[in-house]
C-alpha cells in the first residue's frame, strides 16, 4: 500500500487494522487523526508525516524513522501498548 492510498483510506474514516507497513515508505503523508490497531511498522519511514491526534494501538516501531514527530511533540499522537 502506497502513502496515498494509506491517506485515501483515513480520510474515508477507515481504522487501519492488523496490517504490516514493514519497511514501507510512508514519509510526508498526512495521517491526520488515522487510527492505528495492530499495525507493524518495523523499519518504516515515517519522516514528514502529520500524525496529529493519530492513535496507535498495539502497533511496532523497531527501526523505524519517526524524526519529524518527535520533532513536534505538540503535534499529540496516543501510543498506547506499542
Amino acid at each position: 500500500m502506497t502513502a496515498a492510498e494509506l491517506m485515501a483510506l483515513i480520510e474515508d474514516g477507515e481504522t487501519i487494522s492488523k496490517t504490516s507497513f514493514a519497511g514501507a515508505d510512508l514519509a510526508g503523508g498526512d495521517y491526520l487523526g488515522a487510527v492505528f490497531d495492530t499495525v507493524d511498522f518495523s523499519g518504516a519511514t515515517l519522516s514528514g508525516a502529520t500524525l496529529t491526534r493519530a492513535v496507535f494501538l498495539h502497533c511496532v516501531f523497531t527501526n523505524a524513522t519517526l524524526e519529524s514527530f518527535l520533532q513536534n511533540p505538540a503535534d499529540a499522537a496516543n501510543f498506547i501498548t506499542c
